[in-house]
């Protein structure tokens, strides 16, 4: 009896969208580019909240010792307050595996279209949640990288 394969990402879909996107040359002039992304669930005011930020690898000890690609990945949210009374809580580190898993997917399909012999770093730089589950954040890294990607190549 045969069994299904389980994708490696539930937004293989969106990511078609920008697959020409993918083959273009990044222009390092462009960077640093942040995305963000925040996806709500309204019936249970719940929601996700995931900011990555795309810039060139700084560290010579990375880049030399870079063996598994051209890209490498920094966990750095800091807390965020959205006015007196309305504070929103930073981004947990146990959300850091469903962001993680999600980059890898994304880097693995930049990897197989991306020319250029440039060492990038992918950094999380912020986020929030409130009451969510894990998949919140799987979206929401996803249609990050997605705008980031169309940003770099905006005209």
């Amino acid at each position: 009896m045969a069994n299904s394969i389980q994708k490696l990402s539930l937004y293989t879909e969106k990511y078609k969208e920008i697959i020409d996107l993918l083959a273009l040359p990044i222009d390092a002039n462009k960077l640093p580019i942040v995305g963000e992304c925040k996806i709500f669930k309204s019936s249970a005011e719940r929601y996700g909240h995931v900011i990555i930020k795309l810039d060139l690898e700084t560290d010579e000890n990375l880049v030399k010792g870079a063996s598994a690609g051209h890209y490498t990945y920094e966990w750095m949210p800091e807390k965020t307050f959205a006015g007196r009374d309305n504070v929103i809580v930073p981004l947990d580190k146990a959300f850091e595996a469903d962001i993680l898993n999600e980059l890898s997917f994304f880097t693995t399909l930049l990897g197989m279209f991306d020319k250029s012999t440039q060492y990038l770093r992918f950094s999380v730089i912020g986020g929030s949640y409130r009451i969510t589950e894990r998949p919140y954040f799987a979206a929401a890294t996803a249609q990050a990288l997605i705008q980031i990607m169309r940003k770099l190549n905006d005209s």
